[in-house]
């Protein structure tokens, strides 16, 4: 619906249908394989695997600047989809076989807690050597939200092992966080969410970018809310 009323209908057709179709494949694929939780460590073993082999190409990628991977598929195809070289503390951040690496991070962080939970306790390469894999892909990535939801996620858990027996335990921790976004609230004049961004991200320009961002980008959403624009462009600073 919002693709048709911000665009012409065949315009709207093909942009739909390929989300819809990115997004129902992946799902009806999972809905059909995934059936038990044998086949669910089982699927989630095979993305390891693959993190496996793409951890020292990474690590080559994060030393290096060159990107192995999209090289060695240039190399067979042909098709390049061009590559920066974004350097953080004297390092290349490293995309491995996405196109940025806050993909790779973000794919693979998100991972830990899935990985933990299943392989904790599971023969001689447990959740310990698996969490680790992630975690090095992920600190190639030297982005700050990936990273971030490592050390959540490790808190989490922790947390979870350490409180055990207390019952009230997450309650607890939801009471903690409400408690420090009023305290931000009023302590701060910005607002907590963009406090807590300045705080947790490598690079300060990068804090007042996704500052701007949330501004402008809630404001074009509030000004659109029920069709939104669609692909059209967003108000924003020209720079």
């Amino acid at each position: 619906f919002s693709s048709s009323y911000n665009h012409v209908v065949v315009k709207a057709l093909e942009g739909g249908g390929v989300l819809g179709l990115e997004i129902l494949a992946g799902y009806f694929i999972a809905r059909t394989y995934i059936t038990d939780s044998e086949k669910l460590a089982a699927t989630v073993s095979f993305v390891l695997l693959i993190f496996t082999l793409m951890l020292p190409l990474v690590l080559i990628e994060t030393i290096t600047g060159n990107h192995c991977i999209h090289e060695f598929f240039r190399s067979l195809t042909g098709f390049y989809y061009p590559m920066t070289n974004e350097v953080r503390l004297g390092f290349t951040r490293a995309s491995g076989s996405f196109n940025h690496p806050i993909l790779l991070g973000v794919f693979s962080s998100s991972l830990l807690g899935l990985v933990w939970y299943i392989f904790r306790g599971r023969g001689n390469f447990g959740a310990f050597q698996k969490a680790a894999i992630l975690t090095a892909v992920t600190l190639t990535t030297l982005s700050s939200a990936p990273i971030l939801l490592l050390v959540l996620q490790f808190c989490a858990i922790a947390w979870n092992r350490l409180a055990s027996g207390f019952k009230w335990r997450w309650k607890l921790v939801a009471a903690a966080f409400a408690s420090l976004y009023v305290f931000l609230m009023f302590w701060s004049t910005n607002s907590p969410l963009l406090v807590i961004l300045s705080r947790v991200t490598f690079d300060a320009q990068t804090s007042y970018y996704r500052r701007l961002i949330w501004e402008y980008g809630s404001a074009e959403a509030l000004n659109n809310p029920v069709f939104g624009i669609g692909k059209n462009d967003w108000i924003r600073p020209v720079w």
